[in-house]
């Protein structure tokens, strides 16, 4: 959990829809995508940035959106090693302790069984199949 990140959705509306209806109110998004926006409090967000976001999504909700929430579309489409990947996925350390640790580069045929110093992403949609101090299967 980044207690610097929010995540939401506007109900009727696509997370790349309320990311271009921000935009054009010069709100900047970290990503968006079919089904929901993630926002980042930083160093240089202020008060007032709360504000203006908060104040935006409640126009933006009012103006486009919906009380009726759009089925969402299931993708069951998946490459099948994915799928085995998420579910026998294990955690065999600590965050803390992988980014501590000495890390080396290893090509893709010897990282079976060692523990990934990186996150690894599938685009689209952009979740992780490997993520810090799992073990590489």
């Amino acid at each position: 959990m980044d207690p610097t990140k929010t995540i939401f959705k506007i109900k009727g509306l696509t997370g790349y829809k309320v990311e271009q209806l921000l935009d054009g109110l010069r709100i900047n998004l970290e990503k968006a995508t079919k089904q929901c926006c993630v926002i980042t409090c930083h160093i240089n967000i202020i008060e007032e940035d709360i504000d203006q976001l908060i104040t935006a999504l409640e126009q933006i909700a009012a103006e486009h959106g919906s009380e009726i929430e759009e089925a969402p579309e299931i993708n069951d489409q998946k490459h099948p090693l994915y799928k085995k990947i998420l579910i026998q996925r294990q955690i065999k350390k600590d965050l803390r302790d992988v980014l501590a640790a000495d890390s080396e580069t290893l090509p893709i045929s010897e990282c079976v069984g060692r523990i990934s110093a990186e996150i690894k992403y599938v685009c689209p949609p952009g979740f992780p199949v490997l993520v810090y101090g799992e073990e590489i299967q």
